[in-house]
């Protein structure tokens, strides 16, 4: 499968991101039931993610268990999920994956809560998903950081009319607009964090820093 995927970027931040669909001539994932990452995987590689992530995400899971808080990371690949399921019994999809059919429906299966970012979706792609009742739709915008005027958060009000499990994944600069989500009946909220927005990375460029995040 190709897609075709288009970036917005503007003094040298990026402001958007979006998925037009398959090239001319080409099945799209949404109706194969499966995306990019899927189809390049092979036993070989199926073998080698415990090997390559495991150690990653178990000294993430030891470091969560020390400060007492849960471990949870994203998934862009079904063939993933097993090897998660071991360290977590909840999970993210991100954005660009809630359309990932296999990915989504095998997630839900597998997982005790399904927290999917609508950053990259229509109301079409994820509103089947709403009638499983651990599954957790979270308003999202993907522009990375998001300027305040395009946070769009009366989405959040949209979603609650398809499903009482409604959340917010925020990229906008400080923490004024995960305080809003909640007001307005956000449940879960994510927001990046860092210890130094100097540090190297774009994202740690808008991360809110611990003492905005207590």
């Amino acid at each position: 499968k190709r897609g075709v995927w288009a970036t917005l970027v503007k003094d040298k931040k990026i402001i958007g991101t979006g998925y037009n669909g398959a090239a001319s001539g080409i099945t799209s994932c949404r109706d194969l039931g499966y995306c990019y990452y899927d189809k390049l995987a092979n036993e070989e590689f199926k073998q080698n993610i415990e090997s390559k992530f495991g150690k990653f995400y178990g000294l993430a899971k030891e470091i969560c268990d020390k400060v007492g808080i849960k471990f949870l990371t994203s998934c862009f690949n079904a063939d993933e999920l097993e090897m998660i399921r071991k360290y977590t019994a909840d999970i993210k999809i991100p954005g660009p994956e809630s359309s990932n059919k296999k990915l989504v429906e095998k997630s839900i299966e597998m997982f005790d809560k399904v927290f999917i970012s609508t950053g990259a979706s229509l109301f079409s792609e994820f509103e089947k998903y709403v009638k499983h009742e651990n599954v957790y739709l979270l308003h999202c915008v993907s522009a990375y950081p998001c300027p305040a005027n395009r946070a769009n958060l009366g989405r959040i009000t949209q979603l609650k009319k398809i499903t009482p499990r409604v959340g917010y994944s925020g990229h906008c600069e400080g923490s004024w607009d995960a305080i809003s989500a909640i007001a307005m009946g956000a449940q879960i909220v994510e927001k990046h964090f860092t210890i130094d927005q100097s540090l190297p990375f774009r994202d740690n460029k808008f991360s809110i820093l611990p003492e905005t995040f207590a």
